[in-house]
C-alpha cells in the first residue's frame, strides 16, 4: 500500500498560531492512513468506472484506487477548521451573527406546514447554543461522503454543531486541504449527502435535530454551491437519487422529492396545482420549497428501511432491518410512487449494491451474511401480496458464516466488492469468476486490508535490525499486535490471548492495557485489564504468566541491562509497583513497592540505577538502586517531588537525563530537575489564537535537526479538543495544532532517511476510532538562505538560562559568621552604624554585680544623650502629618535591673543548643549519604562545607577562652592570684631599672644576687 502525499502550500501558516517569531515554519501533512471510521452506507461511496471507492477516517477522507492486482494508493482530503474555500458560500439560514438570530431568521423564513417550504414546527424545542468558542472551531468527524456520477468532485458532511458541508476536486492535480466550497447552512450534524446522476445538484440530510432536507445547485466546473431549495424532513435515515427523483427513507418513512415545477395530472390532485402557481409567481430572493410525497406503506408500516439502490431512472430496490426486498416504482406520467415487498432474506440487510454485468443484486447485513439475488426477478412487478415469504426465489448465494462482524457498507469496483464491517476491517472479493452451476465459487478471493478491530492505544518505533523487519508496531485493546513499514505495509502480527473476566461481563471484558518491547524485538511484555502480566517471546508464543496487580495495570518499565540482566517494572490502579528480574523465561518478584496513596500512572527508568514514578496523589518518586550483601538488589527512596496537581505522563529531556518534562492536570507543563528535586520552568499548554488551554497527555520530548541546527520540540496529546500539539520547548509557544482521528490515544515521532536520501520526521499517531495515521512534519525556512541571513535565537538567547528566569541570589548569614561579628561587638570594636537614627542603640557588655551603680548612671547619661540627639534629627526633617509622639527619654530604664536581659540569654543558650543539635543529625545524615552514594560532591559545594566546618571548629575553640576571661574578671575567688602576679610584674620592672642604672654609670656591674641571697636567708 502506497500513498499520494497531500499538497500543503496553501496554507502553510494556519497551523502556525504563535506570537513567537521563529526563523522556521511548521506544518504537518498527512501521509498515510490505515483503518476507517465508516459505521454506515452513508459514510462509504464507491465509483465503478474508475476503480475507486471512498471513505471516511477521523476528520479525513480516503479516496483509494485499485488496481486489477489489488494494489491500493491513497489520496487523502482534510479541511481545517478555519480553512478558507476557494468559492466563498454566504449561509441563508446562519450568517454570520448570533445563533438566536440565525435561528430567527430561519424560523420566519419558513412555513410551519411541510408542504409549502421548509418549515420548522415552533412546538419543537429551540436547539442549544453551540458553546464555547473552543468547541466551535474544533474539527468535526466526516460522517457522510459522495462521490459525483464522473468522479471530480467530493462531498463531505461532518457531524456536531454547526456543521459544514466541503466540496473538494477530486482531480489528480487538485488541492488536498483546500476545499472548493464550504457549505454552513445546517446548524447541527450531517447525516446524508448525495450527488444527482449529472452532478448539477447536491442534496444534503441534517442529523435528528437538524431534520432539514437542503438542495444545492453545484456549478460542475467551479465547484460553486447555492441554496435553491428546502423543507423539514424527519425520521429519514439516508436519501438516494432514482434518476431527477430524490427519495428519503428511514424509520418508517419513504418519501420522493421531484425537481422542478410540474403540471398536475389529475384535477383531484388540487394541491400540486396551488404549489405550481405559488412556483411560478414566486420572487423571494430565498431558497424555493421542495416538494415531496411520501409512498404509501401498507404491510411495512412498522418497517425500517435501511438502504436502497437504483436500477433504473424509475425503478429501485429497498431493503429493510427484517430483511425485506422491496420494489419501489415511480411513475413520471401521473407522478404516482408504489412499493412493493418482491422477496426477503433471513437476515437483517443494511446494504445493497447492483452488478449490472452480471445482473446480480449482493444485499449483506448481520452477521456478515453476504447474499446474491437475480435482478430480472427482481425488477419484475409483483404483487406484495403474493410474495409474502418469498425467502426462496435466490438463485445465487454466498453465505459466509465464519464473519461474524455486521457488515456495514458495501460496493463495487469492476467486479471486486468493497465491503467494511462492524469492525472496520476492509476486505475486497473477486466476484467475476463465477459459474452459474456452481453457487458456492462467488466468492474465489478475498484480500483483507491490515488493520485493528478496536481501539488502538499506541505505537512504538522498533529498532534495528529486529525479528519483524518491520519499523513499528501498534497495540489495541482486544489483544492484537500489528508490526509496520512506515509506507502502510503489514509485516507481521501477534495475539494476546486475554483471560475472561470473572464474573464475566459482556459490556465491560478483559482488554489490553500495555504492550512494551525489549531490546532489539527480543520479547514483548504485555498487561491487562485484569492485573495479569504476560512474558512474550518475539513468535507471539506466551512463556510465563503471573498476577502482578489486583486491577488495571497502568504502564510497565524494562531495563535491559545486558543478556543476563533485564528488570520488568509495573505500576497499577492498586497503588503498588512490581519489581521483577528476567531469569530465563521466567519473572521473579524480588521488590513490591507501596509508598503511594493513589493510583500509580507513570513508571520510567531514568537511567541505569534511576527508577520514577508518578501517582495520582500528586507525587513523583525517585528510587535509587541499592546492592545487598547476597547481591540481591532492591530501590530505594531518595527524593519525593510534590505538585499542585495530579501528574498525567512524564517525559525524559534529550542530552539531559537529569530533566524531566510533567504534564499536570491543571493543564501546566512542568521541567524539573530529578538530582535536585528543584522546580525549574513551567507553562501553560494554551493556544495563542483562542486562548483556550488544554491537558496533554502522552507528553514527548524529540530533538530534531534542521540544516546544522537542532530544535527542541514538545509533542503532546489534548483529549479536550482532540488534537495532536507540538511545541517550542524553550520557548513553550504553540508551533502545531492539528486534527485527524476522533480520540488521539499516543503519539510518536521518529527520524529516518526517505528513498531520496534527504532526512525526513514522522509524527505517528493512534486513535480510539481504530485508525493509525502517518504525518510527515515539514519544517520549512522563513529566509532564503537561513544559514547566513537569518539570525540564529537558539543559540543566543536560551530561555532557560534567562535572567529574568533564573533564581534571585541570596546571602544568608549563618549562625556561626553571626556569632563572630556578635563577638566583635563584645570586645568594642568598631563596626559600621546604620543609617536609620532611630535604631536601638549598640549592645554593651553585661557588667557584673558589683558595679551596678556605676553602670545605671552611665546607662542614663548614654540614653538621655540618644533621645536629644533623636529630638534634633526629628527638627531637621520635613513636616509630616501628626502623630501621636511617645516620649522614651521620660521613662528610662536601667539595663542591668531588667529581667529581660536574663530570659533573652537563657533562650539564646536554648536556640544555640538546639542549632547544634541540629546541625549534628544533618551532619550524619550527611556523612551516611557519602558512604553509600557513587556520586561525588561538587567542587564548589565541598569547599563550602569545608569553610563553615573550619569556622565552626575555631569558634568553639575561642568559646572557653572568652568565658575564661570573663570569668576572671568578675570572680572574686581569683583575686589574690591575680595582685601576686602584678608583684612579679612590677619587681621585674625594677631589677631592669637598676641594670640601666649601672650601665649609666660607665661599668657593666655584677648584679648582686638579691634573689639568691633571699633564697639563702
Amino acid at each position: 500500500m502506497s500513498a499520494f502525499t497531500p499538497n500543503n502550500r496553501f496554507h502553510p501558516s494556519q497551523a502556525t498560531g504563535r506570537p513567537f517569531q521563529d526563523d522556521h515554519d511548521y506544518s504537518l501533512q498527512l501521509k498515510t492512513v490505515i483503518g476507517t471510521t465508516t459505521s454506515s452506507p452513508n459514510s462509504f461511496d464507491c465509483h465503478p468506472d474508475i476503480q475507486t471507492f471512498v471513505l471516511c477516517a477521523g476528520s479525513a477522507v480516503v479516496l483509494a484506487r485499485v488496481d486489477a492486482h489489488f494494489n491500493i494508493t491513497q489520496k487523502i482530503f482534510r479541511a481545517r477548521p478555519n480553512v478558507r474555500p476557494i468559492n466563498e458560500t454566504p449561509s441563508f439560514y446562519n450568517p454570520s451573527t448570533s445563533p438566536a438570530t440565525a435561528l430567527r431568521s430561519r424560523l420566519a423564513s419558513t412555513s410551519k406546514d411541510s408542504g409549502y417550504g421548509a418549515g420548522h414546527s415552533f412546538e419543537e424545542s429551540a436547539p442549544e447554543s453551540p458553546g464555547t468558542s473552543q468547541l466551535s472551531k474544533r474539527t468535526r468527524e466526516a460522517t457522510c461522503i459522495s462521490l459525483s456520477s464522473e468522479g471530480t468532485l467530493l462531498a463531505v458532511g461532518e457531524r456536531g454543531k454547526t456543521p459544514r458541508i466541503l466540496i473538494f476536486s477530486a482531480a489528480t492535480d487538485s488541492l488536498l486541504q483546500s476545499p472548493l466550497s464550504v457549505l454552513t447552512d445546517h446548524s447541527f450534524g450531517v447525516r446524508s449527502v448525495a450527488f444527482s446522476p449529472d452532478s448539477r445538484w447536491l442534496c444534503s440530510l441534517g442529523d435528528l435535530h437538524d431534520g432539514f432536507l437542503y438542495l444545492w445547485s453545484i456549478n460542475e466546473k467551479s465547484g460553486a454551491g447555492k441554496l435553491h431549495a428546502s423543507n423539514k424532513c424527519q425520521n429519514a435515515h439516508n436519501i438516494a437519487w432514482v434518476g431527477r427523483k430524490l427519495i428519503s427513507f428511514g424509520m418508517r418513512h419513504v418519501k420522493v422529492w421531484r425537481l422542478g415545477s410540474i403540471a398536475p395530472a389529475s384535477p383531484s390532485n388540487i394541491r400540486f396545482e396551488k404549489e405550481s402557481r405559488i412556483e411560478k409567481t414566486s420572487v423571494s430572493p430565498g431558497p424555493k420549497a421542495f416538494y415531496g410525497r411520501n409512498c404509501l406503506l401498507g404491510p411495512l408500516i412498522d418497517a425500517v428501511f435501511t438502504c436502497l439502490v437504483a436500477i433504473s431512472d424509475d425503478k429501485a430496490i429497498l431493503c429493510t432491518d427484517r430483511g425485506d426486498i422491496c420494489l419501489l416504482v415511480l411513475d413520471e406520467g401521473d407522478r404516482t410512487q408504489r412499493l412493493d415487498r418482491v422477496a426477503q432474506v433471513a437476515f437483517s440487510v443494511s446494504c445493497i449494491v447492483v452488478e449490472k454485468e452480471s445482473s446480480f443484486i449482493w444485499v449483506a447485513g448481520k452477521n456478515g451474511k453476504l447474499q446474491a439475488l437475480l435482478l430480472p426477478a427482481l425488477s419484475s412487478h409483483v404483487s406484495s401480496d403474493s410474495l409474502c415469504s418469498s425467502a426462496t426465489s435466490t438463485p445465487r448465494s454466498c453465505m459466509l458464516p465464519e464473519m461474524k462482524p455486521d457488515i456495514l457498507a458495501m460496493g463495487t469496483v469492476q467486479g471486486q466488492i468493497v465491503t467494511v464491517d462492524s469492525d472496520h476491517i476492509i476486505e475486497l472479493r473477486d466476484m467475476k469468476n463465477h459459474d452459474d452451476d456452481d453457487t458456492a465459487s462467488a466468492c474465489i478471493k478475498s484480500i483483507r486490508l491490515p488493520a485493528h478491530e478496536s481501539s488502538v492505544l499506541g505505537a512504538t518505533v522498533l529498532n534495528q535490525p529486529n525479528a519483524h523487519d518491520s519499523e513499528l508496531f501498534t497495540w489495541s485493546t482486544n489483544g492484537t499486535a500489528l508490526f509496520w513499514m512506515f509506507s502502510g505495509i503489514c509485516k507481521g502480527r501477534i495475539t494476546i490471548e486475554l483471560d475472561r473476566s470473572f464474573p464475566p461481563n459482556d459490556d465491560d471484558g478483559n482488554e489490553l492495557r500495555v504492550f512494551r518491547a525489549a531490546g532489539f524485538d527480543d520479547f514483548f511484555v504485555s498487561g491487562d485489564k485484569e492485573g495479569v502480566l504476560r512474558l512474550i517471546n518475539c513468535r507471539g508464543v506466551n512463556i510465563s504468566t503471573i498476577k502482578a496487580h489486583s486491577g488495571d495495570i497502568n504502564d510497565v518499565a524494562i531495563h535491559s541491562g545486558g543478556c543476563d540482566f533485564v528488570l520488568v517494572v509495573s505500576c497499577g490502579r492498586d497503588r503498588t509497583l512490581q519489581l521483577f528480574q528476567k531469569a530465563g523465561e521466567k519473572l521473579l518478584l524480588f521488590q513490591t513497592i507501596l509508598d503511594h496513596v493513589a493510583s500509580v500512572n507513570n513508571i520510567m527508568f531514568l537511567n541505569e540505577t534511576t527508577l520514577l514514578s508518578s501517582s495520582s496523589d500528586r507525587t513523583i518518586c525517585v528510587r535509587k538502586m541499592a546492592f545487598g550483601a547476597d547481591k540481591s538488589i532492591a530501590f530505594l527512596p531518595t527524593r519525593v517531588i510534590a505538585l499542585k496537581a495530579s501528574p498525567i505522563t512524564l517525559s525524559v529531556v534529550p542530552n539531559h537525563p537529569n530533566t524531566i518534562v510533567i504534564s499536570t492536570i491543571d493543564r501546566q507543563i512542568h521541567k524539573y530537575d530529578v538530582n535536585l528535586g528543584r522546580f525549574t520552568h513551567s507553562f501553560k499548554a494554551s493556544d495563542p489564537t483562542s486562548g483556550d488551554s488544554v491537558i496533554l497527555s502522552s507528553l514527548l520530548t524529540q530533538t530534531i535537526k534542521i540544516g546544522d541546527s537542532h530544535i527542541r520540540l514538545l509533542l503532546g496529546v489534548s483529549s479536550t479538543d482532540r488534537s495532536i500539539r507540538i511545541y517550542d520547548y524553550d520557548t513553550g509557544s504553540m508551533l502545531i495544532k492539528e486534527h485527524g482521528q476522533t480520540v488521539v490515544s499516543s503519539i510518536a515521532l521518529v527520524q529516518r532517511v526517505g528513498e531520496s536520501g534527504c532526512p525526513s520526521n514522522l509524527v505517528i499517531s493512534t486513535g480510539l476510532d481504530g485508525t493509525i495515521m502517518i504525518w510527515d512534519l515539514v519544517v520549512r525556512s522563513t529566509y532564503p538562505n537561513a544559514t547566513n541571513e537569518a539570525p540564529n535565537r537558539r543559540e543566543n538567547i536560551d530561555p532557560w538560562k534567562s535572567v529574568a528566569l533564573a533564581q534571585p541570589l541570596r546571602r544568608i548569614l549563618s549562625k556561626c559568621e553571626i556569632s563572630d561579628f556578635q563577638w566583635s561587638l563584645d570586645n568594642g570594636e568598631d563596626s559600621p552604624t546604620s543609617i536609620r537614627s532611630e535604631s536601638p542603640s549598640r549592645l554593651r557588655k553585661k557588667t557584673s554585680r558589683f558595679s551596678m551603680a556605676s553602670s545605671a548612671k552611665h546607662t542614663l547619661s548614654s540614653s538621655s544623650m540618644t533621645n536629644s540627639n533623636r529630638r534634633k534629627i526629628r527638627r531637621d526633617r520635613s513636616p509630616t502629618p501628626p502623630s501621636p509622639i511617645i516620649n522614651i527619654a521620660s521613662k528610662p530604664k536601667c539595663p542591668s535591673l531588667d529581667r529581660r536581659h536574663r530570659t533573652k540569654s537563657t533562650s539564646n543558650l536554648n536556640d544555640l543548643n538546639t542549632s547544634a543539635e541540629q546541625i549534628c543529625t544533618s551532619l550524619r545524615e550527611l556523612r551516611k549519604q557519602l558512604n553509600s552514594s557513587t556520586e561525588s560532591l561538587k567542587r564548589h559545594a565541598a569547599e563550602d562545607l569545608e569553610r563553615e566546618l573550619n569556622l565552626t571548629l575555631r569558634v568553639m575553640s575561642e568559646k572557653p577562652k572568652r568565658n575564661q576571661a570573663v570569668t576572671e574578671t568578675i570572680g572574686g575567688e581569683l583575686l589574690d592570684e591575680y595582685i601576686a602576679r602584678m608583684i612579679d610584674e612590677r619587681l621585674a620592672l625594677k631589677v631592669k631599672s637598676e641594670e640601666a642604672a649601672n650601665v649609666s654609670e660607665g661599668g657593666l656591674k655584677e648584679p648582686q644576687p638579691l634573689a639568691k641571697s633571699e633564697g639563702e636567708r
